[in-house]
């Protein structure tokens, strides 16, 4: 059981990371994010994840549900039985330094959709 929810909130994780990116990457690209998350409806990125964090993501609605510091602490088990197993996790290892670095930039209390934010100071617009 334990397992398995480790397993569950890697994955939650790696998916709110990706979205982020997704959507950080249509916004910088010129596209709207908006008509992005929603041509990719019902096609195979379409989830709970997509729909609800990526709305939450769009109207930087960071209001928490599951707060980004339970996630972190949830993805440093998550890396700490990886490491007792032998694994080598490059995404995990990856997804946890993101919600790391965005615990240490003061939003910890706010909703693990709230990653966008870190994905943005770490893509900081140009002057």
């Amino acid at each position: 059981g334990e397992l398995s929810k480790l397993v569950n909130q890697l994955i939650v994780a790696s998916t709110i990371a990706t979205v982020a990116e997704g959507l950080l990457l249509a916004e910088r690209g010129g596209a709207d994010p908006a008509k992005v998350h929603e041509a990719l409806m019902g096609g195979f990125v379409d989830s709970p994840i997509w729909r609800q964090h990526g709305q939450r993501m769009l109207n930087n609605d960071f209001t928490p549900g599951g707060p980004a510091k339970w996630q972190l602490k949830d993805t440093r088990t998550a890396m700490a039985q990886a490491q007792k197993l032998g694994l080598n996790l490059p995404v995990g290892s990856l997804v946890d330094s993101l919600f790391a670095a965005m615990v240490e930039a003061g939003d910890g209390e706010l909703d693990h959709a709230g990653l966008i934010r870190q994905l943005r100071r770490n893509n900081p617009l140009p002057e």
